[in-house]
């Protein structure tokens, strides 16, 4: 996870995978985070914990600011969240990275955006 340097929002190294259009709802994208808890008094190693956050679409952008959190996914999209979370394992947190490293590839990036252009000019074309 980044911070942005232009707004200071977190941006999660995830893609918005759920629609989160008017008639689906708010999409959801679960994120697991490792955070350092200290170090380890016997062997003086650092030690971490896991937990597992839901990240969610607000439904109106002036909604956000009633959120605890506020991060941007690499899509572009805004998700929030109240800081609850749940503890996982390391395990689980490498099943997840893993995913992830094989989703955000050059293609799959560039694909990504395709769709999005495809779906705004459909919008548009709706639209007038």
């Amino acid at each position: 996870m980044q911070q942005s340097e232009k707004n200071k929002r977190r941006i999660l190294n995830i893609f918005m995978q759920d629609c989160c259009c008017y008639t689906c709802g708010p999409g959801e994208e679960e994120v697991i985070e490792k955070e350092r808890g200290g170090l380890d008094p016997i062997t003086e190693k650092p030690t971490y914990h896991y937990y597992k956050y839901i990240w969610h679409t607000p439904y109106d952008d002036g909604e956000v600011k009633h959120y605890e959190n506020v991060a941007k996914c690499l899509d572009g999209t805004i998700v929030v969240n109240n800081g609850d979370y749940e503890e996982t394992t390391q395990k689980e947190y490498e099943e997840y990275l893993s995913y992830w490293n094989k989703e955000i590839s050059e293609d799959y990036i560039r694909h990504r955006e395709n769709e999005n252009e495809l779906r705004r000019e459909k919008w548009l074309a709706r639209a007038s």
